[in-house]
């Protein structure tokens, strides 16, 4: 079984250092509990599980010492996580390697043991950019928030939130892109509209108005016309008839005889 760490929030050096306080108590009392049959029969007589067997280390203290590694290897494999650890939600992955039983055993022994040398190997924690221990380097592996995942913001800040269903960004951008459309082709709508009626509204009131012009300029000539070719009827008075036609009158034959 292999974990990735991709999109992971890495937990910090406090959070660990809780969590590692309380599987050390919770390991030292089963330990204890374990041990208490063996201490007893060491004082009842068995003198060989005080006496030194390796170096300076009892017996005793040899078996408790595997009894905390194997609280430590067992859940950590099994369950990727200890109860310390689990209370905090965090759990133990791994990037490139396989998760096997060797790996995490070499973590919780070997690893630890470097770790511990003048703590230098747990404040590691502090400065790498994972927060990975010498342990954690040694084994390639990560402690991280479970369900949990890194949220960028603006100068550099993240955040952390809930892993849920995520949401189509494919369908808010269709949607925006939707709705511009609609409101192009309105805006495109009314602009046609408003160009359709205008030029007919300014065709038809110059048309209008030129026809009125037309027909009063018409009305108008022809008045003027009437005025000038309407007949103007003088009478004359007999005396210009009279001039204008003169009577004349022939001398009488028997007069002139007479004469």
């Amino acid at each position: 079984m292999q974990n990735q760490s991709e999109n992971k929030a890495y937990a910090g050096f406090f959070v660990r250092l809780v969590a590692y306080a309380i599987d050390s108590m919770l390991a030292a009392l089963l330990v204890s509990i374990v041990k208490l049959p063996l201490s007893i029969a060491a004082s009842a007589g068995a003198g060989f599980l005080k006496a030194n067997f390796i170096f300076h280390y009892s017996l005793l203290d040899v078996l408790g010492y595997i009894g905390v590694a194997a609280y430590f290897v067992l859940l950590t494999y099994f369950a990727h996580g200890t109860p310390g650890k689990l209370l905090f939600r965090l759990r133990v992955v791994t990037e490139d390697r396989e998760w096997t039983f060797l790996n995490i055993l070499y973590r919780e022994t070997v690893g630890r043991f470097l770790s511990s040398l003048l703590c230098i190997g747990y404040l590691a924690i502090i400065v790498t950019e994972k927060k990975q221990g010498f342990h954690d380097m040694l084994s390639d592996t990560y402690v991280v928030y479970a369900g949990m995942a890194p949220v960028a913001k603006p100068e550099a800040e993240t955040s952390f939130v809930r892993l849920g269903k995520p949401e189509p960004a494919d369908s808010a951008v269709s949607l925006q892109a939707d709705k511009a459309g609609e409101e192009s082709s309105l805006q495109a709508g009314k602009a046609g509209e408003e160009s359709s009626l205008q030029p007919g509204k300014a065709v038809g009131g110059e048309s209008s108005l030129q026809s009125g012009k037309a027909e009063s300029l018409n009305g108008q000539g022809t008045g003027t016309a009437g005025e000038t070719t309407a007949p103007i009827y003088h009478t004359r008075s007999a005396f210009e008839m009279q001039e204008s036609h003169p009577i004349s009158v022939e001398p009488d034959a028997g007069a002139d005889g007479d004469v």
